[in-house]
């Protein structure tokens, strides 16, 4: 799920560069890590090309920080 490409990319870094928020939305329902970093050091919300992908992301980060407390 979170095997990476020579750039360090995982197909969720990918999905939401694309704005592919069925494919984001699937791949993080899959267990994908949104806390991955690429070579350039990058989540992928940092490549999220949409608001819609963008606000996915956050409220995931939202969630996770708040089960983790």
């Amino acid at each position: 799920m979170d095997i990476q490409n020579m750039e360090g990319n995982s197909p969720l870094h990918v999905s939401s560069a694309r704005a592919n928020l069925p494919a984001t939305l699937l791949l993080l329902q899959a267990g994908a890590n949104p806390f991955l970093r690429n070579a350039k050091d990058k989540r992928p919300i940092d490549y999220s090309g949409s608001g819609e992908i963008r606000t996915v992301l956050a409220s995931f980060f939202s969630s996770f920080i708040s089960f983790s407390l």
